[in-house]
C-alpha cells in the first residue's frame, strides 16, 4: 500500500514538473533565441585603421548662449519691429565728393563736345594752339569696365541635428535587459537607465543643461531595489567648480574640471561634440569616485548587434586599472551602441539589441534594418 502511495506521489510530482516545463519552455526558448549569439556572429574586437572622423552634430534650437545662464535670462531677437507710423522726413541732399563731381563733369563735357576750330598760334598762347588730326573723333565715350566675376563662397555642410528622443534596449552580459532613454525638453536633457534580474534592480538618472559646448551635467543619481532614497548622489556645482560624490550625507568633494561628465552623459558628449571637442581627455564622475581619463579614438570596430554587423568608432580610455570604452555608431548619430567598463573586479558590458530614434525602430532582433551601417 505504501509503495503504491509513494509511486502515486512521484507520478503527481512528475506531472507537475512536466506541466511547469511545458509552460515555461516557450518563453525560455524565445528568450534564448533572442539573446543568443550565433557562432559566426562572435565578436573578435578587431580594431581597423579608419579615415572616418567623429563628426560633430548640432542641438538644433535647444542650445543656450552661456552654460551658466538660466531660462529667464535668454532673449532671442530676430529683428527690430518698425513703429506704427513714421513722421514725414525732409528730403535729404547728398553732396557729391569733389573728385567725383569733377570726374562726372569731365565725362559729360567729353560726350557733348564738338570738334574744336583750329586756333592759330599767337604770341600770347603758343603752347595752347592745338590742331586735331581729321581722323580723330571729337569725343570719345568712356567705356564702363566689365563687371568682375562673382565668386560664390563654398557652402559648408550643415552638421546633422542630434535627435531629442532615443530609446535603447541594452542587454547586460547577454542576460539582463537594460532600458535606456535620452530625452530633450526645452534647454534640459535627461538620461535614464534601468534594469534588474533575480530580485535586484538598478536605476540611474542623469540631468543637465544644453549649451554651445554640449552637455552641462547638473546631477547623477543611482537607486537600488526600488528604494526611494538614492544609494549614490552626484551634484555638480559649476559656479564653485566642485562636485559632490557619494552616499547622501557623506559625500566627498572633488575639483570640477570644465567639460566633466557623468558615466552616461560622457557617451553623448562624445557623440554630439565629436571632433569639435578641444581635447578627448575628460573628467568622468561615477556615484563613488571621479576619474580624469585620456580617451583616444582607437579606430573602427565591427560588432554584431541583433543579427546585424554594425560599424562603430571605438573611443577608449583608462584611469589606473579602470578602462572605459564607448562604441559609437556613425550611421545612427554616433549613438553608444555598446558601453564597456572594465576593472580588476570584472566588467559591465552593455550591448544594444533594440534602438528607436524619434520613434522609428532602426535595430531589432526580429528584423534587419533597411540599411546596415
Amino acid at each position: 500500500m505504501h509503495r503504491h502511495r509513494r509511486a502515486a506521489v512521484w507520478f503527481l510530482a512528475a506531472c507537475v514538473c512536466l506541466s511547469t516545463l511545458l509552460h515555461l519552455a516557450p518563453p525560455a526558448v524565445e528568450w534564448w533565441l533572442e539573446h543568443r549569439t550565433p557562432e559566426h556572429e562572435q565578436d573578435d574586437d578587431v580594431i581597423e585603421a579608419t579615415t572616418k572622423a567623429l563628426k560633430s552634430q548640432t542641438l538644433a534650437d535647444h542650445t543656450n548662449t552661456h552654460p551658466d545662464a538660466h531660462d529667464g535670462e535668454f532673449t532671442v531677437t530676430l529683428g527690430v519691429p518698425a513703429p506704427a507710423s513714421l513722421p514725414p522726413q525732409p528730403p535729404t541732399h547728398t553732396q557729391a565728393k569733389p573728385h567725383l563731381a569733377k570726374y562726372k563733369a569731365l565725362t559729360q563735357a567729353l560726350t557733348k563736345a564738338t570738334p574744336p576750330t583750329p586756333v592759330a598760334a599767337t604770341a600770347d598762347t603758343p603752347e595752347l594752339a592745338v590742331e586735331l588730326p581729321p581722323d580723330v573723333p571729337a569725343a570719345t565715350a568712356v567705356a564702363e569696365p566689365p563687371p568682375l566675376p562673382v565668386t560664390q563662397p563654398a557652402e559648408e555642410a550643415t552638421p546633422p541635428a542630434f535627435p531629442d528622443q532615443v530609446d535603447i534596449r541594452y542587454v547586460l552580459k547577454g542576460i539582463v535587459d537594460v532600458d535606456h532613454r535620452w530625452r530633450i525638453q526645452g534647454k534640459q536633457y535627461e538620461i535614464t537607465t534601468s534594469g534588474g534580474m533575480f530580485g535586484r534592480y538598478y536605476e540611474w538618472k542623469s540631468t543637465g543643461q544644453l549649451s554651445k559646448d554640449g552637455l552641462i551635467p547638473h546631477s547623477f543619481t543611482e537607486w537600488r531595489d526600488h528604494v526611494p532614497s538614492p544609494k549614490y548622489q552626484v551634484d555638480f556645482d559649476w559656479p564653485a567648480q566642485t562636485v559632490k560624490v557619494g552616499e547622501p550625507g557623506s559625500q566627498k568633494d572633488f575639483e570640477l574640471i570644465k567639460g566633466a561628465q557623468d558615466m552616461f552623459s560622457a557617451a553623448y558628449q562624445f557623440a554630439i561634440q565629436g571632433e569639435s571637442l578641444p581635447t578627448f581627455t575628460m573628467q568622468i564622475v561615477s556615484g563613488r569616485n571621479s576619474y580624469v581619463v585620456p580617451f583616444e579614438l582607437k579606430g573602427e570596430v565591427k560588432i554584431w548587434l541583433a543579427g546585424e554587423q554594425v560599424s562603430t568608432l571605438l573611443l577608449s580610455g583608462q584611469w589606473k586599472t579602470i578602462k572605459f570604452s564607448f562604441y559609437l555608431a556613425p550611421a545612427w548619430h554616433n549613438l553608444p551602441v555598446r558601453i564597456l567598463r572594465e576593472d580588476e573586479n570584472g566588467s559591465i558590458d552593455l550591448r544594444a539589441r533594440r534602438i528607436d530614434i524619434q520613434g522609428k525602430r532602426v535595430l531589432d532582433p526580429n528584423f534587419a534594418s533597411q540599411t546596415t551601417p
